[in-house]
């Protein structure tokens, strides 16, 4: 949906370009961000939750009601798709590793995923992991 566009004409030197602003694009970017911001949240939560449980919930929503988060994220208002930020669990080489993930809006209608992967994470450099798929289906544990 194009909210609002402006065409504009920049002249520098003997150079000419055209640029147009799809406020539409923008708006959808941001609530990407919000969407990753969440996911990214909610990665913390998960390993809050495992270590004060010694492993991961049987759902998101026990993150809220165990108090490892205050109130439970929803996607952007206005946001297509209309989704919720999924959670899966899985065993990989014996140990148990949780994703989140949540379809994002600017990449189109084949929109990609944003994925929060406990695998991922370096205890030695205290970071964590996030990837971003290429693919439209929905993502599941390696």
């Amino acid at each position: 949906m194009l909210l609002s566009s402006r065409k504009a004409t920049t002249t520098s030197g003997n150079s000419q370009s055209n640029y147009q602003l799809n406020l539409g694009d923008r708006s959808a970017q941001a609530r990407d961000a919000y969407r990753k911001n969440d996911v990214s949240g909610l990665g913390i939560a998960l390993f809050a939750y495992k270590r004060d449980y010694g492993n991961f919930p049987g759902d998101l929503n026990q993150l809220a009601t165990a108090n490892e988060i205050r109130i439970f994220p929803t996607p952007p208002l206005n946001s297509i798709p209309l989704n919720t930020y999924g959670y899966k669990t899985c065993i990989v080489q014996g140990v148990t590793q949780a994703i989140i993930y949540t379809k994002l809006e600017s990449t189109g209608s084949n929109g990609h995923y944003f994925v929060f992967r406990t695998q991922d994470y370096d205890i030695a450099s205290n970071k964590f992991g996030h990837s971003e798929t290429s693919s439209s289906d929905e993502p599941s544990c390696p």
